[in-house]
């Protein structure tokens, strides 16, 4: 399981789906613990995105989401 997780690509890279997968096993061994919380500590944020959204109340008191496309203006 572990060997198939690691296999690289054509390109020489693992896939990072099948690796963080590995983190939803449970599995209690102490070594494999620690091998899953190196994992988790490894994970890294490279970018995120910001969102922006209107709401309107109607009548009743309930929002309700204002859609902007801007890519069709």
């Amino acid at each position: 399981m572990v060997t198939d997780t690691f296999q690289v690509d054509k390109s020489g890279k693992i896939n990072t789906a099948r690796v963080l997968g590995l983190r939803c096993l449970e599995i209690h061994d102490p070594d494999w613990q620690k091998a899953m919380q190196a994992i988790t500590e490894s994970i890294q944020i490279s970018g995120s995105k910001q969102y922006l959204r209107f709401y309107e109340r109607d009548e009743q008191g309930k929002y309700h989401q204002i859609p902007l496309d801007v890519a069709a203006l």
